[in-house]
């Protein structure tokens, strides 16, 4: 009877433990998804003050109203993924020109980057396409930005954004100058929940990282030489020469 009692003390303390991972891990996906759809819907919004509070031409309304389109669509799709984080679906990878997905970004943040005065300078080089899924690059590039943007108001307002190739691999950079992030602080910033933004939810690097590394790059950061800035690199592998001739 006393072993019958501890075997079943003990699966039942296994259940809660399973059950406790459990509900971390739907709070956890939660928080995620909150902040992930946090983006498109300042977004839209954004795009939605436009048309209803000053005179706007019908050609520019739908123009907008396609993006509003756009940012729903992504919703859903960033919805579906983080539900299905614990249990990631490997999307398809295509053959991706970097600077076609910043080109999108920019338009997507263009508001944003617009009411706080930020100046965007670009600095590109010829670079070899990669393997893919771009959406999701987007919502890394565009987190990126959406950070710079919110650091930005405290610094210098000036964004650069730069691409090029080295050693076989693309390097998209994303550098702000003025503020520097802690060194103490420094190791932890691609942890969940780690914040230093008061309100912020720790949750929009570690998402990107996380996007990142499905695509089969790297993300990460690094404070300027002289403590004046900081710099976001994402790295990432060129497509063989032989798929992008499709042979």
């Amino acid at each position: 009877t006393t072993i019958i009692r501890d075997i079943t003390d003990r699966k039942q303390a296994e259940e809660q433990v399973v059950r406790a991972a459990r509900l971390a891990a739907l709070g956890q996906m939660s928080t995620a998804l909150a902040h992930e759809l946090n983006n498109p819907l300042q977004i839209i919004k954004s795009y939605l003050d436009i048309m209803l509070d000053f005179p706007t031409e019908w050609e520019e309304i739908y123009g907008y109203l396609q993006i509003i389109r756009q940012q729903i669509n992504r919703m859903h799709k960033d919805a579906q993924g983080i539900l299905n984080y614990a249990r990631p679906i490997k999307k398809p990878s295509q053959l991706v020109h970097v600077a076609d997905l910043v080109g999108q970004v920019m338009i997507l943040a263009d508001k944003q980057l617009q009411q706080q005065g930020m100046e965007v300078v670009r600095d590109f080089e010829e670079v070899p396409p990669i393997l893919a899924a771009p959406d999701s690059l987007v919502q890394v590039f565009l987190n990126l930005v959406i950070n710079a943007v919110e650091s930005g108001a405290e610094d210098t307002g000036l964004l650069r954004i730069a691409l090029k190739a080295e050693n076989g691999r693309v390097v998209l950079s994303f550098t702000t100058y003025g503020l520097s992030i802690p060194e103490k602080d420094l190791p932890y910033i691609f942890d969940p929940f780690f914040t230093t933004k008061p309100g912020g939810s720790g949750l929009g690097l570690w998402i990107s990282r996380n996007l990142v590394e499905q695509n089969q790059g790297s993300l990460n950061a690094k404070n300027l030489a002289d403590g004046q800035g900081v710099v976001f690199s994402a790295i990432f592998p060129s497509a063989p020469e032989v798929v992008e001739a499709g042979v």
